[in-house]
């Protein structure tokens, strides 16, 4: 079963949801399986369900937001003034500023990413082909910058608001959230930097 959404705005743009292949489904339908099984009291289900959704709202306002930003950036370069797409344009930009010496910023994107989209996954989505074309463009390889954007991205997630509120609602520190930032930010740029530094050293003089 899935759910198509054809030439979206009157674009090409198009997308497919299948909810029975979402993790998040199938812990629904357990849930919901689970309650009958051991016959659990409605008021008692719904207090669960209740509580269970007043920890999530947080993360679900985070992704609410990122996921549309991530598709507008991805699909930019579907536009009437026929300009390229955000990630090629950023590329260009990045090839002519930084030149061979892109592998110390390519795992600063991939962190930035995890920061403002929520995830490794979605920073990856967001930036791996900017990663891809900027690599090209500097004559790089290919493999190592891409290989820097998904350690960033995994550094990222020490930060990434999305996983710090999630985390701060389950042990009860709430309002906390740039408290603990702060704590994990200071190795999250050393694994960033490190990353950086070896590749670039790698491919500088290798």
């Amino acid at each position: 079963m899935s759910l198509e959404f054809s030439a979206i705005l009157a674009t090409d743009i198009s997308a497919k949801l299948v909810p029975l292949y979402l993790p998040g489904s199938l812990f629904i339908v357990v849930a919901l399986i689970t309650l009958w099984l051991h016959k659990v009291p409605l008021k008692q289900a719904n207090q669960a369900w209740w509580q269970s959704f007043k920890v999530m709202l947080p993360t679900v306002i985070a992704l609410g937001a990122s996921v549309p930003m991530v598709r507008i950036f991805l699909n930019s370069g579907v536009n009437e003034a026929q300009l390229l797409s955000m990630p090629m344009e950023l590329a260009a930009l990045a090839a002519t500023t930084f030149e061979g010496n892109w592998p110390l910023a390519a795992p600063f994107v991939g962190a930035l990413g995890s920061f403002i989209a929520g995830s490794a996954t979605f920073s990856n989505m967001m930036f791996a082909q900017f990663q891809e074309s900027t690599a090209l463009a500097t004559g790089l390889p290919t493999h190592w910058i891409l290989a820097l954007q998904m350690l960033g991205a995994n550094a990222g997630n020490m930060i990434c608001v999305v996983n710090v509120v999630a985390a701060a609602s389950v042990v009860n520190l709430v309002g906390k959230e740039g408290q603990i930032i702060r704590y994990t930010l200071l190795p999250m740029l050393f694994y960033v930097i490190s990353v950086g530094v070896l590749v670039w050293v790698v491919t500088r003089w290798f």
